[in-house]
Order: structure tokens, then sequence, then C-alpha cells
């Protein structure tokens, strides 16, 4: 649907059901088990009543078959292939990364290596497989049509993907800068050379969160400028990302009052109305997803290379005397709109 999923049950013995909307564009999908989900796009406007939508189920629906390879030929049983709606591998890469997925969407194959999927809608599909022996694979898009079967789906595990690029401050290449990326079950590192030019191999197909520190500074302040960035690694291919090119716009954020303690907080930029966790709530650090900033115990923050649109500016506080000490606090939460290049003063008031 437009925003978020809405779901319902319904049990009239004639199949009726009545929905209470918002006005927008919707698609409409009704499912039961052993049958094809039916789906039809709607359009609303305010104050509409939209009557006589007829979702004819299907035990017929179509089929998506195929087989999982390693490279070296090993026994991969186990293995965990996900079938995903997307229309491109990156997208379903990031949908398996932040999506709840149905049972019946995931396959776990014998030794011979197979799996299948049936009483598919039409549509365009990705099939991702995982193994805690590979780095994530995926399959290529597959075009799916009505009742259609494509059963000859291929998916090889290999050395997977990998991220490199260069860190820059102030125009300058940074030497033996730490690079950090965590996600997908891994977490990898590596220091730049004397170029600022950093690499890391050998990462799983999928979303990353990536962040680099100078730690020439040798105190606190490391922490409080390391930068992070989400990146999508993608298999058999190396993702480019240059750390601190200045090409977007800078934030100069004042949250009053900063975190009461000496490891600061962090600052993360996300899609409008996504929402990881409750306001209030806690969360691991190396499990916040976007573009990030440190910020100091006196509640200042620096981000550069924003780029221009509407974004969603959550503020998270380190949390000391608990159990884990990597435990933030989602404190304060707003919207903002960026220009290109400008520099944006802000000031937050943090409620919790």
């Amino acid at each position: 649907m437009r925003d978020a999923a809405t779901e319902e049950e319904f049990f009239a013995p004639d199949g009726s059901f009545s929905l209470a909307i918002h006005a927008g564009t919707y698609r409409l999908e009704a499912s039961a088990r052993g049958f094809t989900p039916a789906r039809q796009e709607i359009t609303l406007e305010a104050g509409q009543v939209v009557d006589n939508i007829l979702l004819l189920l299907d035990e017929k629906g179509g089929r998506i078959a195929g087989t999982v390879f390693a490279k070296d030929n090993a026994n991969i049983t186990g293995a965990q292939v996900t079938l995903l709606e997307a229309s491109s591998p990156a997208e379903a890469l990031m949908m398996l990364a932040t999506a709840n997925i149905p049972e019946n969407r995931i396959y776990s194959v014998g030794e011979d290596g197979t799996f299948f999927f049936e009483s598919l809608p039409p549509g365009e599909y990705v099939a991702i497989a995982q193994h805690p022996n590979y780095p994530n694979a995926q399959s290529e898009l597959i075009i799916l049509t009505e009742g259609g079967r494509e059963e000859n789906v291929r998916i090889h595990f290999s050395s997977g993907g990998a991220l490199e690029g260069y860190v820059y401050s102030d125009g300058r290449p940074v030497p033996n800068a730490v690079v950090m990326v965590v996600g997908n079950g891994v977490t990898g590192h590596a220091n730049a050379d004397n170029t600022g030019y950093y690499y890391i191999g050998d990462l799983s197909a999928g979303l990353y969160q990536a962040m680099v520190t100078d730690i020439s500074a040798g105190d606190l302040t490391t922490i409080y400028d390391a930068r992070g960035v989400q990146v999508m690694v993608e298999e058999g291919k190396a993702t480019r990302y240059d750390f601190g090119t200045q090409e977007g716009a800078r934030i100069e954020g004042q949250c009053t009052p900063g975190p009461s303690n000496m490891l600061g907080g962090r600052a993360v930029l996300q899609r409008p109305g996504y929402a990881q966790i409750p306001l209030g709530e806690t969360v691991d650090v190396t499990e916040l997803l976007g573009q990030s900033v440190g910020i100091n115990p006196a509640g200042q923050f620096v981000m550069e290379d924003v780029m221009p649109g509407e974004w969603q500016l959550d503020i998270f506080y380190f949390e000391l005397g608990i159990v884990n000490p990597l435990e933030v606090r989602y404190v304060h939460t707003e919207f903002i709109q960026v220009e290109q290049g400008e520099v944006l003063p802000l000031t937050l008031d943090i409620m919790f």
C-alpha cells in the first residue's frame, strides 16, 4: 500500500470486506492458505467510497525454482534461499536487511542445492541465498508472468563483494584512517594507506554501515568525529565510497542538553518516516543505519557531505552503567530540508 502495509482478517462467508483508509494510491492484496494472492491497484480521493472490488483467488499460480551452487562444489545443505519482490538485486538486499519476510518465502535447501516457490502472483523477484560459510549471493532479476514458471534460476556462492574508496579531511587524504563495516553478521575493517585509499573484501552482498575515524588524534575526539554512512555491497562488485569529499551540504548541530557522559552520542540521517525503534528505547550503536557522525559531550556535531533533500535527523545518546557499553538511547527526531552546498545550523531541544 502507499506508506505502510495494513493487514486485516475477514471471515464473512460471502468473502466481503471493508477497509477504512486515507486518500491515496494503494495496492489491495487478498491472500489465503493454498491460493495465489490476488491484487488490484486503486486510487482513493478524500471522502470517496470505492465498492464492488473483486479479488479472485486462484489455486494455480506462478512457480520459481532453481539451484544454489558453491564455487568449490562443497555441501551447502541448510543454505537458506529468500524470495523477495523487488525491482533490482540492490533493492532486494535492502529489503532483506529491513523487512519482515513471510515463512512461505524462505526455503532451506538440501544437499542437491535445489529450491522452489509456488503459488506466486506475477511480478518482479530476486532470490537471495545465505549460508554461514559463504558471503550472501543473489539471482538476477526474475520476471514472473501470470501463472508463469521460471525453473532454471541459478545462484552461485563465491567470494562476495568489496568496499573501497578514499578518506579525505579538509580536502587532504587521511593516511592510516580506520574504516569499519558492520552488517549481515559481519564486521570488517581496514586502514587507509598513505594516499587515503582503503579496501575491505570478502563481504556478503547486502546493506552495511561503514564508519571511518582518524586515529592520529589519540583521544576521545576520535569517537566524536567518527563518520558513518549506509552502503550497499553487491555480489562480485567493489562498491566505491569516498569519505570527506565535501560535495554536499554541512550540518552544524547543537543538542540541548548534551549527553551526560564522555562518550557523547550519534546523529543519524535517515529517509523520512523510518523508525528503527520507538523514541525513548535503546539499541546497539552498531545496528544504526544511515549517514551518521559523533556528538561530543557538549552536544555539538558537524555532519558533512549531506545530499540535498528532505531528511529525518535522529539523535542517540550513549547509556552508561548498563551491561552493553555500546547501547544508545533514541532521544530525538525531526525532519529537516537540506539544500545543495548550504551550511545548515540546527538547535535541537532534547526531551528525554
